[in-house]
């Protein structure tokens, strides 16, 4: 009588399974790599998520903060693909700016980094009077604070609207060159 019970049980078991198993063997899933198989197979030697890196100057006084979602190195090439990075940092007057973009490069022995897709620079980030840099693709010279583009740019602020074809900005100094087509608009109070 035991022997028929676990008869039936493992028949049943076998039932129920058999859907499953032919699913798993008519439709293998599509595998999809994760960000570390996909980097490992093209040459990287190291995978970070959740990065944060601190730069600080010769008297002990945080510079910069370098934040990624993901951080992909390649010896190879010499650079880090970033994923969603920020750069938090003060001009020369302590006022904290902010850059933000949806991927970036990072450049190895260089002072450089290229941030690309939706690039923000906030200028005074946690105040009413803040002002938004918008473009596709920046180029930034962390030593220098220098940041330029070839691309469509826009800046805002509450009192001002500017676009321009290409620009150079200094971050650390607050002065921008804006090189071709050239539009403001003022707001000003009645």
């Amino acid at each position: 009588m035991l022997l028929n019970q676990s008869k039936a049980r493992v028949a049943v078991a076998s039932i129920l399974l058999l859907p499953l198993l032919a699913y798993w063997i008519i439709n293998p899933d599509d595998v999809q790599e994760t960000p570390t198989q996909s980097a490992l197979s093209q040459g990287a030697d190291y995978y970070l998520k959740g990065s944060k890196v601190k730069e600080f100057d010769e008297q002990g006084k945080l510079k910069a903060t370098l934040s990624a979602a993901e951080l992909t190195h390649f010896p190879d090439q010499a650079l880090s693909r970033l994923l969603s990075p920020s750069v938090e940092m003060q001009d020369e007057k302590g006022t904290p700016v902010t850059l933000t973009s949806k991927t970036g490069t990072l450049f190895d022995n260089e002072d450089r980094m290229t941030l690309d897709e939706d690039v923000r620079v906030t200028h005074n980030p946690n105040m009413p009077d803040a002002s938004l840099l918008t473009t596709s693709s920046l180029n930034f010279d962390r030593r220098s604070g220098i940041a330029s583009t070839d691309l469509p740019v826009k800046i805002t602020n509450q009192q001002f609207e500017t676009t321009a074809t290409g620009m150079t900005i200094n971050i650390n100094s607050r002065t921008s060159d804006l090189l071709s087509d050239v539009k403001g608009t003022f707001y000003v109070e009645p």
